[in-house]
């Protein structure tokens, strides 16, 4: 299995602190399988990334060119190597240690001369229409924490009716107009610890379903994104609550920092 790790990156330098050490704690990662594409960003230049990401592929865009035709570089870039999967790993991505051989496990679910797309992230924010023994079956999914292969994103780029805008959408769109459905695995391998991207809704936390917090460096990033973002709604912290504690010992000590955060803003609300 060749699988290309790619990351597309804009600012959000405290968000790139979790994500590339979380990252780094994948079992069997090797660096040379990742590429950092940035968007010009203006909080931190190539060294800084080099620094962060060891010995991945680093690029960065002359000018911004925003976060879906950043997408599309990272894409035709992928299209055009000798990788067979793409595993999109945003920058505001936290990973599960042995997210590796999960994506192994279920690309052998497929047959590989066909077109590949599913998702490693379980969210509420996408339904859930139906499921199968290893997925569950879903009307989109995000780019974030998505396995594509190279047939579907050379057969996607070569579609001239593509819109590219929002293109994780329109490859959801592309991909069902060939007859196939759209996958997610029933548990998360990685969840969201960034609300304010580009196409994100920045009132709503995104957290994956049974997403298992394995490590003390997803527990503080899982903490940190609470403690940043008092507008999460109280409906989604319960949730996150409820779904961290099932985690075991980190899950629950998790669960009862997210419950004090809720608590403190309330009590901030009200003497206001």
């Amino acid at each position: 299995m060749k699988l290309l790790i790619g990351i597309t990156t804009y600012n959000r330098k405290d968000v790139i602190e979790y994500n590339s050490l979380s990252l780094s704690e994948i079992k069997n990662i090797n660096y040379k399988d990742v590429i950092v594409i940035d968007d010009n960003s203006l909080e931190f230049d190539n060294k800084y990334l080099k620094n962060k990401y060891k010995q991945a592929i680093i690029k960065k865009n002359n000018m911004n060119v925003g976060a879906d035709k950043n997408l599309l570089n990272l894409l035709k870039y992928f299209n055009s190597s000798n990788y067979d999967y793409l595993f999109i790993a945003d920058s505001d991505l936290i990973f599960d240690k042995d997210i590796l051989k999960t994506i192994e496990k279920h690309i052998k679910c497929f047959d590989k001369d066909e077109p590949i797309l599913f998702s490693l992230f379980n969210t509420l924010n996408h339904k859930i229409i139906d499921e199968n023994k290893n997925f569950y079956i879903k009307d989109s999914i995000g780019a974030a924490g998505a396995i594509i292969n190279k047939k579907l994103v050379n057969m996607y780029l070569n579609n001239e009716n593509k819109e590219n805008y929002p293109i994780d959408y329109d490859i959801c769109k592309y991909y069902k107009s060939l007859g196939y459905f759209i996958y997610t695995t029933k548990n998360s391998y990685v969840n969201h610890i960034g609300i304010d991207g580009f196409n994100s809704n920045a009132f709503r936390f995104d957290f994956g379903y049974n997403f298992n917090v394995n490590s003390l460096t997803n527990a503080k990033a899982i903490i940190y994104v609470y403690e940043k973002y008092i507008n999460i709604s109280n409906t989604y912290k319960e949730k996150s609550i409820l779904e961290f504690a099932r985690n075991g010992n980190i899950g629950i000590s998790i669960s009862i920092k997210i419950l004090i955060i809720t608590i403190k803003n309330r009590i901030k609300r009200m003497i206001r």
